[in-house]
Order: structure tokens, then sequence, then C-alpha cells
């Protein structure tokens, strides 16, 4: 390279160098005529610039023939054939009774939730498979939402608790006034005289639960081994009342008698008369009035029924043609020899 390619002139400023372009840059520096002409150059010759420029030239040949490569490489393996995925589920579709091979590339197109679903038809029957319906577990997925919803309900309402209690304690250590307040009420409900009363208070709800149950187990009794039956007997007995009005006619007698819902044990034998005596009436009454309505019904019936059957036959006299012989039903007379024939028959014994 020349002295004239490694000196700079002089009027080149740094700012001009700058504003250069590349073409003209390379020309100050000499390097046009490595690039363009090819000239060997030797290594006292060449100073660094002109080396790494050339280096740099060289890499990026190399990487372009590298790229080439790759470039064909990857064009022959998308040539070649993908292997086939394997089915997530195993399946078979059927047109009649003869298996069809499906493309393994299907999807389906469906909307769920609102939205638009695209997937492949093996995914389709795996999902259907994961999610086929169980009853049983069905049930049991509701009954753990319910637990949860409960355990749920029940922390909320204990931490409710705690705060409560956090800020009365906290009010009671800050406030002397409620303190003392606090402390004389806990003391009154403490005294003697008080758990007295809780005690009595105690045993008086356990007497009346214990009442309440073996009033409500005579009840359940007296209406299984009594009521029940007699209620059923008026049903069987009496075809033309229905079940249901025979129970909505045995609740407006008792109805009077319940005291707060519930029938009292010491009434049970007016409930055991009204069955017995007033609703077996009304059933009974029930039964006859609609008895005889029947009865009557079919006696018109039967009225109207000989009334066409008369009408018919009127018709068929006025319609019948006249003068018409009309056949001997009568069977003929048989005669046990000839001489009870002479003597009985009426043609014989008439020219006699």
């Amino acid at each position: 390279m020349s002295d004239e390619a490694q000196v700079l002139p002089e009027e080149a400023s740094a700012n001009d160098l700058v504003e250069m372009d590349d073409a003209a840059f390379s020309k100050q520096l000499g390097l046009d005529k490595l690039l363009g002409e090819g000239e060997p150059v030797s290594p006292a010759d060449a100073d660094s610039t002109g080396e790494e420029v050339a280096e740099e030239v060289v890499v990026e040949e190399e990487v372009a023939e590298g790229e080439e490569v790759e470039e064909e490489v990857v064009e022959e393996v998308e040539e070649t054939p993908k292997p086939k995925k394997p089915p997530l589920t195993r399946f078979a579709v059927f047109e009649g009774e003869e298996e069809v091979e499906l493309p393994a590339d299907l999807e389906i197109t469906y909307e769920a939730n609102g939205k638009p679903r695209k997937v492949a038809f093996d995914k389709l029957v795996a999902m259907a498979q994961m999610g086929h319906y169980n009853h049983e577990k069905q049930q049991e997925m509701r009954e753990q939402a319910s637990q949860a919803q409960s355990a749920i309900q029940e922390r909320n309402e204990l931490a409710e608790a705690v705060t409560q209690y956090q800020q009365y304690y906290d009010k009671v250590f800050t406030d002397l006034e409620f303190f003392d307040t606090a402390r004389e009420a806990y003391l009154k409900e403490q005294s003697p005289e008080r758990r007295v009363q809780r005690e009595h208070q105690s045993l008086k709800e356990q007497k009346e639960q214990l009442q309440s149950e073996r009033e409500a187990m005579q009840v359940a009794h007296v209406v299984s081994t009594d009521l029940t039956p007699a209620l059923v007997q008026m049903v069987e007995s009496n075809p033309l009342v229905s079940q249901n009005e025979v129970i909505g006619l045995y609740t407006q007698l008792t109805a009077p008698l319940l005291v707060r819902g519930r029938l009292p044990v010491e009434r049970l034998a007016e409930v055991q008369t009204l069955v017995k005596r007033d609703l077996a009436y009304q059933v009974q009454g029930l039964q006859d009035e609609r008895a005889d309505a029947e009865a009557r019904k079919n006696k018109a019936l039967q009225v109207e029924k000989g009334k066409t059957v008369k009408a018919k036959r009127q018709i068929a006299r006025t319609v019948a043609p006249k003068g018409a012989s009309v056949p001997d039903t009568k069977k003929p007379k048989v005669y046990e020899s000839a001489q009870d024939w002479l003597d009985n028959d009426p043609l014989l014994t008439a020219q006699e």
C-alpha cells in the first residue's frame, strides 16, 4: 500500500470523516483498491486497518456460505415427511358396522361457555372420557362443595367472634369504668344464687324435652296402630270417596284440637272419637250420595236404551214390505207313530 493511502490529507478533519459515507471513507483509506482490484498485499505493506477489513470480508463470506448451507439443510429437512403422532386416547369410528379411518389432522369446532373452540378429534374424545357423567361422583362433588361452604361460613363466624372478643378484652384493659362494670356483671352471674337459677332452668328444659319426646312417641303409637288403620279401612270400604278427600276431612276435624301445630296427648281420645264417629259418618254419607247418583244415572241409561230399542223396532215395522209372507217359525210336531199322527193331526181331526 502506498504512503498516500496511509497518510490522511491535512484538509480532512474529524467532522469530514464522520460525515463521509462508507464508499468515500474506504476510498480515503485506500481500501477500494484492495477490495476492487484484488491485488495481493504483503504483510509489510498492509496496515492494521486493512487487515481488519480483510478479515471482516472473509468472515462475512464464510457466514454467507454457512447460511446458504443451513438453508439448504432446512429445506431438505422440511421435505422429509413428519412421523405420525399417536392419538391421545384409543377410540373407533363406525359407519354402520364398518369401521372408518379418520384423518390424523381432523379438528372439531364447537361453542362452549359462549366461546368458539377448535380442538383435535382425539383430544375431544379424551376430554369426553375425562368428563364422563358419574352420578356418585357428581353427588360427592356437591357434598364437598356444601361442606366447603359450611366450613367457610363457620370460619367467618369464628373469625368474627374472635374479633369481638379481642375488642372486648382491649376495652376491658383500656377502659377502667368498663372493666368495673364487666367485673360486677361477671361476679353477679357467678354468684351462688344465679348458679342455682341456671341449674333449675336447665333441669326444667330437660324435663320439658323428655315430656315432649314421650308425648310424641305416644301420639305416633296411636296414629300408627289406631288412626291410620281406620283411615285405610274407610278408603277401601268407600271406593267412591278418594284418599285425598278422606285426609282433607280428617284435617278439618282435628285442626281445632292442635296446639302450636302439634296434637296434645290428652286430646288423643277426642281425635279417636272424631275419626270413628264423625269422619266415618261423613265418608259414608258421601259414598251413599254418590252411589245413589250413580244408580239413578244407570237407571236413566237403561230407560234410554229401552226407548232406543223400541224406536228401532218401530222403524223396522214401518219400513217392512206390506203383505209379505212371514215364514213359520214354529217347530214341526213330532209324532211317535202313524196312529198317533192319525189321532192328533189337526187337519185330520178337523175333517172328521
